[in-house]
């Protein structure tokens, strides 16, 4: 029984290996979504996480003087450390668009294959590369525009403009979606994402009261308590630059509650 049963693994392998990268059928899809998950994005995934985890510690310790920053990512002499692990990072996920790609009738068709490309857009986004993380998010939204892959490749597209300092133009676009946001038109799940990525483009332009109202979407939404202590200070620290004691107090109480 058992041989007959690693003779029937054996021509199902041989099946799956023998897999097209030109036909969109059940048993293509199935091979190549989960190779490239598990041979090439798994270990693209965890080396951009080893160099995102790199990257904060290398950005230094916050410098409560002045109102800390949504996320610690450096700059473009900081990130220079990562290089790296975003180098493996962006390579696994060219590997795997280019080995398991199957694009047929207009669309792709493996899932794992649009995390590549996501994957590669975030390690160029981490490696301050601003120009290459737009072309690939421009890529994404043309072909995926519609999905949760499409919106964060939007929402990342968002957040080159304000690392390039485009505050104006990244604002504008973070509108867009807080407006397709409301009326369903973009992935719930990515809510918290986008309320803090307006607050990182609003408050290089000191635009407080409109990322206060920001933060407390983002607080109301989040589930991680650092997330969440990190935006109750930063409120607090703008309340108290608005000479509003009390209210800073409050929140700033609210921080050794999470």
């Amino acid at each position: 029984m058992k041989f007959r049963l690693s003779i029937l693994l054996l021509d199902v392998l041989l099946l799956m290996a023998s897999c097209s990268t030109q036909k969109a059928n059940w048993n293509n899809v199935l091979y190549h979504n989960t190779t490239a998950h598990f041979n090439v994005w798994w270990n693209g995934n965890e080396s951009l996480k080893k160099g995102v985890t790199k990257l904060e510690k290398n950005d230094g310790a916050d410098d409560y003087t002045q109102i800390l920053k949504v996320y610690k990512i450096g700059d473009k002499s900081t990130a220079m450390s990562v290089y790296p692990e975003m180098d493996r990072a962006i390579e696994k996920g060219i590997k795997g668009i280019k080995q398991h790609s199957i694009f047929v009738g207009g669309k792709e068709h493996v899932q794992y294959v649009k995390e590549c490309y996501l994957l590669t857009a975030y390690a160029t986004f981490y490696k301050h590369d601003v120009v290459a993380t737009e072309n690939t998010c421009h890529m994404i939204v043309n072909q995926f525009g519609g999905t949760r892959i499409g919106d964060e490749g939007e929402l990342l597209l968002a957040r080159c403009m304000t690392m390039d300092e485009r505050y104006a133009e990244a604002e504008s676009r973070l509108d867009e979606l807080a407006l397709d946001l409301q009326k369903g038109n973009f992935n719930k799940k990515l809510q918290a994402d986008l309320y803090m990525a307006m607050v990182e483009c609003l408050l290089p332009q000191q635009k407080y009261k409109k990322a206060v109202e920001y933060i407390k979407s983002a607080v109301e939404v989040t589930k991680d308590r650092h997330t969440k202590a990190r935006l109750y200070y930063i409120m607090a620290q703008i309340y108290q630059k608005l000479d509003k004691r009390p209210t800073a107090t409050k929140y700033f109480e609210k921080v050794l509650d999470c």
